[in-house]
This record gives structure tokens, sequence and C-alpha cells, in this order.
């Protein structure tokens, strides 16, 4: 607590003075960053050493000037400077901040935490939580101190691959509105553990079961894609769940990972009480199935059994018929196999797997199928075929086929559904 009133009075702390000559030269780097690029910049930078380091966290702290134009290039070069050398400038960081605390240089110190990308930096922000409380824990995100320290704290989340304990420490320490701050900060970071880590926080009871499928849901970043089912195993009995909004955001979830194994128990959810329930069983069914919404419940049914039907008695025959020696063969089954779009992301990697790479006939129908099925699934697998095409015009009819699907890598966006 000493410390902390030590630190409160010095709000009105002058500027730093840097010696004019080194803020020339310093401003000379950043004038030519859009000529050099940022990596350039940002090596020459480290080279002017300590000094150049307190002058970069004073200017983020407001505590210096700078009478060169920042571009995109040179804000990148200081952040890369600054992490060049992140542990010194930690320690910078700190020290300035011991005679500016409240309120600019605080925010301006947790965006180069943020910045410095070190994911151990959650405990300081967090104890700056506790210094700017209750700010820091006000629904209302614009109050002062609230919303740069969620951002940051938001920021360093995304960084959450690499230390799996110290995080979950950190959750559990810090108070709700900064918890929610982390998941979505790591949903936001395209991490390759995200979907993972955020998973892991069902049933935890650190933040709301709901909350976390609706960011496990924006997680997945709109991508037409079926997900591990280890992570769909995880959502799935939720949509059993007694809490109905938990129900709810688990049909958005299971849409969102493409889990064709739910379909059926969706189908049910088309006639519950909830409106919100039967609203996201809806758009999960439509996004697991690429067919348009607002079918009723009897249709739904009815298609999903029928193609489920053929996926399991009729598909296994057409699918070895590609990968035959009769020519004719292929192209039948080819055009049979694209009449069906269910279960999709099952059927694009068994298409794309048996391709018939060099038959431009049966290649032909079976592509044009992978590009309707939009499963970027079925693209991952179809991408492992390309180096089997022979000869130009095989390879250039694959090559499209991948660029229309990737051009589909975002489906639909989840329905809004606030937390």
């Amino acid at each position: 607590m000493l410390g902390l009133l030590l630190l409160l009075p010095a709000w009105f702390a002058p500027p730093q003075s840097f010696d004019d000559a080194l803020v020339r030269r310093f401003d000379a780097h950043i004038a030519s960053s859009e000529t050099l690029g940022a990596d350039a910049t940002a090596r020459a930078l480290q080279n002017e050493g300590a000094a150049a380091l307190e002058w970069l966290v004073a200017l983020r702290l407001g505590r210096a000037q700078s009478r060169a134009l920042w571009n995109a290039e040179a804000h990148a070069a200081a952040a890369q400077a600054l992490r060049a050398r992140d542990d010194a400038a930690r320690d910078v960081l700190l020290r300035q901040l011991e005679t500016s605390v409240e309120p600019k240089p605080l925010a301006a110190a947790m965006g180069v935490l943020a910045d410095l990308g070190d994911e151990r930096d959650l405990e300081q922000l967090l104890r700056w939580a506790a210094l700017l409380a209750p700010q820091a824990l006000d629904d209302d995100l614009e109050h002062a101190g609230a919303a740069p320290l969620r951002a940051s704290v938001a920021k360093l989340a995304s960084l959450a691959c690499r230390y799996e304990p110290l995080w979950i420490a950190q959750i559990e320490q810090a108070p709700q509105p900064l918890r929610e701050a982390i998941l979505r900060g790591l949903a936001d970071s395209g991490a390759p553990d995200a979907l993972e880590r955020l998973a892991k926080m069902l049933g935890r009871e650190l933040v709301s079961d709901s909350f976390t499928l609706v960011e496990l849901a924006r997680a997945t970043r709109g991508s037409d894609r079926r997900h591990a089912e280890n992570l769909r195993q995880r959502v799935r009995p939720l949509l059993a769940a007694t809490d109905l909004d938990v129900r709810r955001d688990a049909a958005l979830c299971l849409g969102a990972l493409g889990d064709e194994a739910s379909a059926e128990t969706l189908v049910a959810l088309l006639t519950h009480e909830h409106a919100g329930v039967r609203a996201n069983a809806q758009w999960a069914l439509a996004r697991l199935t690429g067919r348009s919404a607002n079918l009723s419940a009897d249709a739904w049914g009815r298609w999903i059994r029928s193609e489920l039907d053929w996926w399991r008695e009729d598909a296994p025959l057409l699918l070895d018929r590609l990968v035959c020696t009769d020519p004719k063969l292929r192209v039948q089954a080819a055009h049979a196999l694209a009449q069906h779009r269910f279960p999709r992301h099952s059927l694009a990697v068994a298409l794309a797997e048996r391709l018939p790479v060099n038959d431009a006939a049966a290649s032909a129908a079976v592509l044009a199928a992978l590009v309707q099925l939009r499963s970027q699934t079925g693209a991952d697998a179809l991408e492992q075929r390309a180096p089997e095409a022979r000869g130009q015009a095989c390879a250039e009819r694959l090559a499209a086929s991948l660029a229309a699907l990737r051009s589909q890598e975002r489906g639909p966006a989840t329905p809004g559904v606030s937390h």
C-alpha cells in the first residue's frame, strides 16, 4: 500500500529531458522508416543503446517529444526495438512509472507491456487493475482506466499458447471483467492453441459456459471447417444443459466447429420452447449443411436422415469407383457424388483424397462438387493433392478450384448473441 501511495502524487511529473542532438538522431531514424522499413529502423534504434530505449518508453508515456512524422512503419519499428530488449524496456518502463502513474501514463504503459508481447506481464497488468479499482471493474468500458487495461490484458492473452499454467493462474486471480477480457483476447488472437485453451475453460466456473461458448465460436474466425474432434466432444453434451443460455450457445458453437455428428440433435432443438435455442439450431444446421435456413423441423429431419442413409449405404461404393480403372465409372461416380451435400466436411475430405487428378472429365465433376461444398477441411485435403497434377491443364484446374475455396475462407457470421 505504501508503494501505491508513493506512486500516486507524481501524476504531474514534468517531461523527461533528452539531449537535443540525440533526439535529432532518433528522429532521423524515425523519418527514414518509410524508406528503410520497420526492420531496418528497429535495428538502427537498437544500435543507439539505452538512451534510445529510454526515449522510446518516455514517448509512449507522453513524457518526451518527437518532431518526426510517425507512420505505420515507424510505430512498428519502435515496438520491435522495445521487444528486442524486452527485459531492459520493462525495467525502464517500471522505473519511469515511479514518477508518473495516473491517468494517461499508466494507460500508455499498459500498451507498452502489451507490445512487449510477454504473457508473463499479465501479472503486472492485474496488479495495475487493483490500483485502478473500481475503474477497472466498472461495466462502462469508457471509464478512465478500464478500457486500456482490458484492451492490454486481451492483447497479452492472445499469446496464451506459451505459458498455460501461468495463464490459468492469472485468470483465477483476475476479477470477472478481466477474466472475460482475457478470453476475448484469446478468441481474437488466431493463436494455434486458442480453440483448445478456450474449450478447457468449459465447466471451470471461472467464466460462464455461455460466455466461453460464444468466444469459442468466435475464435473459429468464420472458417467453414470441421475442427478437432476433441473440441466437439467437449461442447456436444452442453446441447442438453439445463441452463437454456448454455444450450443456445452450444448450438451456435457446434455449428461453428463443424460438428456433423450433432445434426440430428440440432434438428430436435428446432421445436424447443426457447427462441434463442431454436434460432441457433437453425443457424448451426445451415452452417453444417450449406443449405438455406428456415426449413421446418420435419423437413430438416427427413433430409438429414436421407443424406445419412446415403452416406452409410451408397457413398462408399461411389467413392471406391472414383479410384477404379474404368474412366466411365469414374465420371458416373463423380456426378452421383456431386448431388449430395451432407455430411459435407466428411464428403469433401473423401472427394479430395480420391480425386482422379489427371482424369479431366471425372476431376472436373469432383472439383465442382468440392467448390459447392465450401468445406475448408476439404480445401486442406485438396491442397495436399496439388503436387500430383500432371500437365498444365490439370494443375490449373486444381489450382482454380482451390483458389475458389480459399476465397470462401470466412463462412457466414455467427448470429449476434449478447454476453
